[in-house]
């Protein structure tokens, strides 16, 4: 008890749980660790090269999208062809879509609790069976 009561009353710090509150995650690249680690495995071991090349494939396509893979191909001196260049254009549509769709849902749940606290403070106008007030 005495080895586990020291580390309890430090994560019950309130400057340590200050930093929970924005219910994200406390380490921002958890996002491309995540990313990164899905094209390489920690499971399966890889040399240095090839590891370095991973990560910054990876970072490329988070930076520029699906279409840096195209780049890279040509690069090296493959001709990545029109069917891969059309595929990793649509990856990156999509991708965009999504993040575009998830962006609109935030606004939305903006703008409800805009609403609501309008309300629920009386606000500039409020609207009762159509008379004005």
């Amino acid at each position: 008890m005495d080895l586990v009561k020291p580390i309890f009353r430090d994560l019950a710090n309130p400057e340590l749980l200050k930093k929970c509150l924005h219910s994200g995650t406390q380490n921002p690249n958890d996002s491309l660790s995540d990313f990164i680690w899905s094209r390489i495995p920690k499971r399966v071991f890889v040399m240095r090269k090839t590891l370095e090349f991973g990560v910054l494939e990876r970072v490329a396509c988070s930076n520029e999208g699906n279409i840096v893979k195209c780049h890279i191909l040509d690069n090296v001196g493959t001709n990545p062809g029109i069917g891969c260049i059309n595929a990793m254009k649509n990856l990156d549509l999509i991708r965009i879509k999504k993040a575009e769709k998830a962006i609109d849902a935030i606004e939305m749940k903006c703008r409800q609790a805009r609403s609501a606290a309008k309300k629920k403070t009386g606000g500039p106008l409020q609207i009762t069976r159509g008379l004005i007030k």
